[in-house]
Formats: structure tokens, sequence, C-alpha cells
């Protein structure tokens, strides 16, 4: 058997950086915003040509220095991802496209990384807050459930599932992805 090369998570030479982005994201998906700002600022700063970590931080860095974010955005529009992996060419082509007010485009984006790519976690959970935050949520709740069997930590999922199923009057449902949610992330005051 021979082992073919996996592509790698995120697009990065230095190891310090991506420790700092994976624990960004990782606090970031349990709702600990201000932790996730301030791993993707050190990855960021860490390495500057790190694409998905520049807009990561700028995106957190809106509310507190628009004018930075806006720089940081700029960069981002014109940046070359051709060396980047499929989920951050997603993440930034989608992310173009909504800027330029072509959500079209960022709908047939979503739909074709979803088409290529169907177990990618992150793909996915973009899909299921699409869904969710556009009030379709039989299509929300579908994402989610799947989402929970490709990566059964993921904090958002319990958190929307809880949602969705209290808005269907599911209460012992409801309070079970919340109390998941809670175990995952015990600091959380939402749960």
């Amino acid at each position: 058997l021979v082992a073919l090369p996996k592509t790698p998570e995120w697009t990065t030479s230095s190891p310090a950086a991506l420790a700092e982005f994976e624990a960004g994201t990782d606090a970031q998906y349990k709702v600990y915003f201000n932790e996730a700002f301030e791993h993707f600022q050190r990855a960021y700063e860490l390495d500057p040509d790190f694409v998905i970590a520049k807009w990561r931080y700028a995106g957190f860095l809106v509310e507190q220095d628009r004018e930075e974010a806006d720089r940081l955005f700029e960069e981002l529009a014109t940046v070359d991802i051709s060396g980047l992996n499929p989920r951050e060419k997603f993440f930034i082509e989608r992310w173009r496209a909504n800027r330029d007010g072509r959500p079209d485009d960022a709908a047939k984006i979503m739909a074709e990384s979803l088409e290529k790519h169907p177990n990618d976690p992150f793909i996915l959970n973009a899909q299921a807050g699409t869904a969710w935050f556009g009030g379709r949520l039989e299509e929300a709740e579908r994402l989610y459930l799947r989402l929970l069997e490709i990566s059964p930590n993921w904090v958002t999922a319990y958190n929307a599932l809880g949602y969705i199923s209290m808005m269907q009057g599911r209460f012992s449902e409801s309070e079970e992805y919340f109390k998941s949610y809670r175990f995952i992330a015990p600091d959380q005051a939402n749960p």
C-alpha cells in the first residue's frame, strides 16, 4: 500500500502560526470569541502571509479597529489564492463574492464546494449556518446533524440544533443538545 500525502488543513509554513490558528478556530467554534481573536491575531503576526489567518483576524478586528480591518480586507481582495487548499479557496472566493455584491456567485461557490467536499466540516458548517440564518430550519437541521456525524464536537451545531428543536416544541431534545454544548464548552453562558 502506498500512502498518498494528505492535503494540509491550512496553508502556512509556520508551525507556531498554525498552532495559534487552530487554537483560534477551536475557540471560535466554541463561541469563545475573545480567545479566538487573540489566537488569530498571533497567527497573523507569526505569518503575515497566512491568508486564512489574516481573513479570520480581519473579521474579528472590525469591531476594534475598522481602518486596519479594511486595510487587511483590501489585501485579501487581491491576494493570490492559487497556492491555497480547496477549503481556504472556498472561504476566500465566497467572501469575495459576497463582498462584491454577488450573492448568486457566493451561493454557487458554496454549492460546488459542498458537492466536491461533502465531508469537509468547515464547508458543511458554512452551508448549515447560511441555511440557519436564512430561516431554512429543516435544511439547517439536516446539515447540522450531518456535521455532527463528521465532527461530533462542533459546538455551533449543538447550539443551532438546540434552538431549532426548541422552536419546533421538541424541548427534551433541545435540552439534550444544550447539555452536549455545555459539556464541550462548559464556560459558555448560552447553553
